[in-house]
């Protein structure tokens, strides 16, 4: 009931997708979007007809190749002031231990051109979110972070079946709760790091990466509490390509456990301070 089939192009206004979150979040119901190009020019966020964060929403695809967010080029060009296409919440707050599933899954992201400071997805989820068959792509590099998993309370929560492209930052971990697990992920391209973890306790299995760029950063804890962060990696495949052989692979600072691990094109695998 939201879209126009026009010529067998399914065309759905932003201010339409809107309405179906206000008119469906809270309700653990499914939001299908049709293969089509959505075009998008400000953050799709999780919000009910008051203003306020919610919860309990999914958003499907019809499929991941052909169900494309585009980001509007040049419309989020503030480093200072990042901005997400979609922006998922709590159940009353923008962060909070109530993301309950929160899930998104069989679709694509493109954040353009001209947007450094876009945010492909930032998602918060509790217990029984699942991001699955999702891609993530820069259409020129830039932007700040493909997947921002950084407030408070992220997790538990899965990530299967993501590619992520471009980006400073492919996936960005941050806050001590709960945990994020990660499987059959792929990152290249990026311009800083591909994972970066920050405190929290990411467990990743089968992470394919090419990239001139540490594949993983495991930050110690900002304020001094001591090596609070746990980066456990079982099957990776990591490949550096022209500039990383200068560079290690995954940089560590915090709890590391690492099983199966194939590098190529790095100075070395691992650096552990």
């Amino acid at each position: 009931s939201y879209g126009v089939d026009l010529g067998g192009r399914r065309i759905i206004k932003k201010q339409k997708i809107l309405q179906a979150i206000k008119d469906n979040i809270g309700r653990s119901k499914i939001i299908y979007f049709p293969n089509g190009v959505y075009n998008i020019n400000n953050t799709l966020e999780w919000k009910n007809s008051s203003g306020k964060w919610g919860a309990y929403l999914s958003f499907q695809g019809q499929s991941r190749a052909n169900t494309i967010f585009k980001l509007r080029n040049n419309t989020f060009t503030s480093t200072g002031a990042p901005k997400a296409v979609i922006k998922t919440a709590d159940d009353a707050t923008e962060e909070g231990n109530e993301a309950f599933r929160n899930s998104i899954q069989d679709i694509t992201v493109n954040t353009g051109t001209g947007n450094t400071g876009a945010i492909g997805i930032d998602w918060l989820a509790n217990n029984r979110g699942i991001l699955e068959n999702v891609t993530i792509q820069s259409g020129d590099g830039q932007g700040l972070r493909g997947l921002s998993l950084m407030r408070v309370w992220q997790g538990p929560c899965l990530v299967k079946n993501v590619s992520i492209s471009g980006f400073n930052y492919g996936i960005d971990v941050n806050e001590s709760i709960s945990s994020v697990t990660f499987e059959h992920i792929t990152l290249s391209n990026q311009k800083v790091i591909g994972l970066r973890n920050q405190d929290n306790v990411v467990t990743v299995r089968n992470l394919k990466s090419t990239n001139n760029v540490p594949v993983i950063q495991n930050l110690d804890n900002r304020n001094g509490y001591g090596r609070r962060g746990l980066v456990t990696v079982l099957d990776g495949n990591f490949t550096g390509t022209s500039g990383a052989s200068t560079k290690t692979a995954i940089v560590n600072e915090s709890g590391l456990y690492v099983r199966n691990l194939v590098t190529s094109g790095y100075r070395a695998a691992i650096r552990h301070y």
